[in-house]
Parts: C-alpha cells; sequence; structure tokens
C-alpha cells in the first residue's frame, strides 16, 4: 500500500512540476557546422513556459563569437545568452527583432566539452518564434 501511495505521489510532483514550466509547442531547430562554425535555424508556434538549448564546441575552444536575429509575431519574452564569465539579457517583442553583432563570450566548460546557454523565456506568450543564429569557437 505504501509504496502505490509513494508512486502516486512522485507522480503527482511530476504532473505538477510540468505544469509550472509551461509548454513550447512544435518546436523546430535545424542546424549544421564543422570545426568551429556553426548555424542554426529555430521555429516553434508558440510557448508560455522556456526553450533553451547549449551551443556546444570541443573542450580545445575557450571562446565564441554569436550573432543572430530573433523575432517573434506577438507576445513578449525574454532571450538570454550565458557564457562562463557573464550573461546577455534582450527583450523580446513584435515590435523589433532582437540582433546581436558579434558579441563575444568566453565558453563554460567541464572537461568533457564547452558550450553556452542560449535560452528564451515566455513572459507570458510568445507566439511565433524564429531565431537564427551562428557561432564561431576559438
Amino acid at each position: 500500500m505504501w509504496g502505490n501511495i509513494r508512486r502516486g505521489g512522485a507522480i503527482g510532483l511530476l504532473i505538477i512540476s510540468l505544469a509550472l514550466t509551461g509548454c513550447t509547442e512544435r518546436v523546430s531547430e535545424r542546424c549544421s557546422g564543422r570545426g568551429g562554425e556553426h548555424s542554426c535555424t529555430v521555429t516553434y508556434k508558440s510557448s508560455d513556459g522556456k526553450w533553451y538549448t547549449t551551443l556546444d564546441s570541443n573542450r580545445t575552444h575557450s571562446q565564441a563569437v554569436v550573432s543572430g536575429t530573433f523575432t517573434i509575431e506577438s507576445g513578449s519574452g525574454t532571450l538570454l545568452l550565458e557564457g562562463a564569465d557573464y550573461w546577455h539579457e534582450y527583450e523580446l517583442s513584435p515590435e523589433e527583432p532582437v540582433v546581436i553583432e558579434d558579441l563575444p563570450l568566453e565558453l563554460k566548460g567541464d572537461g568533457k566539452g564547452t558550450w553556452i546557454y542560449l535560452e528564451i523565456v515566455a513572459d507570458p506568450q510568445i507566439e511565433g518564434l524564429t531565431a537564427e543564429y551562428e557561432w564561431t569557437t576559438s
């Protein structure tokens, strides 16, 4: 009996945590690149939560330069780019795209690889996100 109660409690916590994190519908992420040059296009229909990815590199690289354009059709939100030493925050709105040109960031790392976090947070809702970005590592 106690096993069923514990499992039920765990399932309930999982459902609550999923409800609190929000939902991002139909994410399409297409990336390409070799060596130290990469590019991605990300689109999604709507989100009332957050979506994130890592811009990966190998462990021999320590720096990256990021450029890109981020647009939304409606709603509002925040774009975050986080490197090892600091993070940058940009407000997303349908009135004007966020354009990033040659932003230098120090890569995070754990001995197995290096990366930068890219996160988009809806506040409270984003409709029609299109993101085209690239990064070069050295």
